[in-house]
């Protein structure tokens, strides 16, 4: 039976299965609608997903304005105040 095993991640390892953001799109869409229904609890607490888009809007702003930023810059207030303004993302390009 370890010999299966070991042969088993032997191939894997040299044919890893697909991987490309639809696998990740769809894994993390299922884990939100069994969030949703209180069957698992959310990977992130909202307060970590805010300072993840942070990086998110940073990588954004940096891009478009075509300058180094510091994630200091990337706030709520400046958000609301329209001071942070993205112009384009992969999605509208």
């Amino acid at each position: 039976m370890i010999k299966c095993r070991t042969a088993l991640r032997a191939k894997r390892r040299r044919n890893p299965p697909e991987r490309n953001w639809s696998h990740s799109f769809d894994a993390a869409t299922r884990h939100f609608i069994e969030v949703m229904k209180g069957h698992a609890p959310p990977i992130y607490t909202g307060a970590e997903g805010k300072e993840i888009n942070r990086y998110i809007i940073g990588a954004y702003v940096s891009a478009q304005e075509q300058r180094d930023i510091e994630l200091d810059e990337i706030t709520s207030e400046g958000e609301c105040s329209g001071n942070i303004r993205i112009e384009n993302t992969f999605c509208n390009l």
